[in-house]
């Protein structure tokens, strides 16, 4: 029986991983960016299995389809096209909406493990404009975390597959779990996967032009954090906001070396996290204000 056949089998036998992926994903706080999931399909020819997802109410009422733009082909057009930037404002709350979704998902004892801007996607109707333009207000409002074809449930015994570790994927991979890919993954590696979005989204381009092919991931992180967070970053975003992407980058962000229950991991990634990000959005909102007599 090959790998396939055995992974096939042990699905069909036992529907709880997939029966509590679509509890924890449907219903869902609005918060908690992830498309809605209604159920999963199995492709015998392919071995493969899907997960199936809804297009939002305010999409599939229009008649329309949708047009899905992916985070990381923005980044990269910003990159080769020298695209406006997105709004500080529109950049602080996608990214503190990301981190929300992300202690969310923790918190139902989910692990992604395949975070990346190719798996953020932003929905809109084809008449939208680009973002960094005025009327990009709706593109950033309706976007989600996608690509849940690795996670798993955050159990011991859960089952799990072996991540794919192209060039691209593995700019995204913790250097600890890039050098023993074998070992057990944790939440840890979901926040450093983050970590390296939300370096993206504060300089507005593809972690891409930032590494060394000819590097491991451990000297490529090494680099980021020598030359991108070293100030460059808190220029750009703010001290808060590099200080957290640096927490998530060096595995503090969860700090599971102490022992520390999953409660008070998941407390910390709160305060360590979430709290400077949304401190930044706030920040950002009451310069934007402006008093008139």
């Amino acid at each position: 029986m090959t790998v396939a056949e055995n992974i096939t089998k042990l699905v069909l036998e036992d529907k709880r991983p997939w029966q509590t992926i679509l509890a924890t994903l449907y219903p869902k706080p609005q918060t908690f960016r992830v498309l809605d999931c209604i159920g999963y399909c199995h492709d015998e020819i392919n071995e493969r299995f899907g997960l199936i997802f809804c297009i939002p109410l305010q999409f599939s009422n229009t008649g329309t389809t949708p047009e899905m733009l992916i985070l990381r082909d923005l980044l990269q057009s910003r990159t080769q096209s020298k695209m406006p930037l997105p709004t500080l404002h529109d950049r602080f709350r996608l990214v503190a909406s990301l981190t929300n979704s992300l202690l969310q998902l923790h918190a139902a004892k989910w692990l992604h493990r395949s975070l990346s801007s190719a798996n953020v996607i932003f929905l809109r109707r084809p008449s939208t404009a680009h973002p960094g333009s005025n009327n990009s207000k709706s593109l950033f409002e309706d976007h989600f975390i996608v690509g849940f074809g690795y996670s798993r449930e955050d159990a011991p015994g859960a089952l799990s597959l072996p991540v794919s570790t192209t060039a691209s994927e593995a700019a995204y991979q913790d250097p600890e779990l890039a050098a023993a890919p074998r070992q057990g993954y944790r939440a840890a590696f979901d926040a450093y996967s983050l970590g390296v979005i939300l370096m993206e989204i504060g300089f507005w381009r593809s972690v891409d032009v930032f590494l060394k092919p000819q590097y491991t991931a451990a000297q490529n992180r090494d680099r980021l954090l020598k030359y991108q967070l070293s100030g460059d970053l808190a220029d750009r975003m703010g001290t808060a906001y590099e200080e957290a992407t640096m927490r998530m980058l060096c595995g503090e962000a969860y700090d599971e070396e102490d022992g520390a229950g999953e409660g008070e991991r998941l407390v910390r990634f709160f305060q360590r996290v979430i709290v400077p990000v949304e401190g930044a959005l706030d920040g950002n909102l009451r310069s934007r204000t402006v008093d008139i007599p």
